[in-house]
């Protein structure tokens, strides 16, 4: 029998299909703390996570919730839970994804696949390097306003506007760049245009589900962590992922795809293991302390990476989640981080 990892997981900032419109909520996060015990059943954890409660919130309050805490709330209770987690190793892994980078990177997979396009050559699409330099040199051009009329017109299925699209977006996204960027581009771009009706299939808005990819992120960096556990994950129940799709399928999700190291990308490899042979448990916080956890950090750093975290009153949280926690995600940042360790490379 395998060893058991635990995982409690929260979000913020879901909105959904709706990638564009909330401009006050450009990312979505999600929080997993990782325990070797079951934190839900451990009585010392249990115990110290509701004196923590007791000492700092009103005597009828039983749940944190960081964004409704006073600044002296918000102070104490930080430390207290950063003993929590080192008093009891639990782990703090945090995921994000840049909503309107999703169809930037959409618009490379489905028309930059060599298994589509025979302009494409294979190396260009599976050697990593080189899938790094033509995504950067190609999203680094792409604007936000591009990714939005993208995102519509292939949701549309709207083959005559998409064929006027990328006749704008080629001389953009070759300005300026190497010879062997610009005649792969256009060639591969043309081919498109030539065979739109093979790439422009009906798309369902739940493959941009920034939920979908992100879970996908948490159980990559699962595996890499614990190649040998038996993942027993819990969610908080307003996160429903798949929310609609048959049990069957949906376990088999959990069971068989990862990102592989496209980090960055909406490539899933499918890879056969038993580590989340479970699947995902979705249930309320209120009934979950390790939930309840993954909260207090989600939030916290959510409003740490928007620059709301005053750092006068939580210095040793915002020390914490610059120094202490893995951070992964899917955005321009995390594209370019990903293209700077080939530099020496490329020049």
């Amino acid at each position: 029998m395998k060893d058991k990892i635990y995982l409690y997981a929260d979000e913020a900032g879901n909105t959904g299909t709706d990638l564009f419109n909330d401009k006050n909520q450009p990312y979505f996060y999600t929080s997993v703390i990782f325990s070797q015990k079951d934190v839900d059943i451990d009585q010392n954890i249990k115990k110290d996570y509701q004196q923590i409660c007791d000492d700092y919130l009103q005597s009828d309050v039983s749940e944190i919730h960081f964004t409704e805490l006073l600044t002296e709330e918000r102070k104490n209770i930080s430390k207290a839970m950063l003993e929590l987690i080192k008093k009891y190793d639990l782990k703090v892994f945090i995921s994000l994804i840049e909503k309107k980078y999703l169809p930037k990177l959409l618009f490379i997979d489905e028309f930059f696949d060599c298994g589509l396009n025979p302009k494409v050559p294979s190396e260009m699409y599976n050697v990593r390097m080189y899938r790094q330099i033509l995504t950067f040199g190609i999203v680094s051009e792409f604007t936000d306003e591009d990714s939005e009329i993208f995102y519509k017109l292939f949701a549309n299925q709207d083959n005559v506007g998409l064929i006027s699209f990328i006749k704008e977006m080629i001389p953009k996204i070759t300005k300026n760049k190497p010879q062997g960027h610009i005649d792969l581009v256009v060639n591969s771009l043309n081919y498109v245009i030539e065979n739109i009706e093979s790439f422009a299939f009906k798309m369902d808005k739940k493959r941009l589900l920034p939920n979908f990819h992100i879970l996908n992120l948490i159980m990559h960096y699962s595996r890499q962590q614990y190649p040998n556990k038996e993942a027993i994950f819990k969610h908080d129940y307003n996160s429903n992922i798949l929310k609609g799709m048959p049990k069957k399928l949906f376990n088999q999700v959990c069971k068989s795809f990862d990102v592989n190291m496209e980090d960055f990308s909406l490539i899933s490899d499918i890879k056969e293991d038993k580590i989340f042979k479970n699947g995902i448990v979705f249930d309320d916080s209120q009934n979950s302390i390790g939930i309840q956890i993954a909260d207090f950090f989600v939030s916290s750093f959510r409003l740490y990476f928007e620059n709301k975290l005053n750092k006068e009153e939580s210095e040793e949280l915002i020390t914490f989640l610059e120094n202490e926690i893995p951070i992964n995600g899917i955005s321009f940042k995390h594209t370019l981080s990903e293209i700077c360790k080939y530099e020496k490379y490329i020049n």
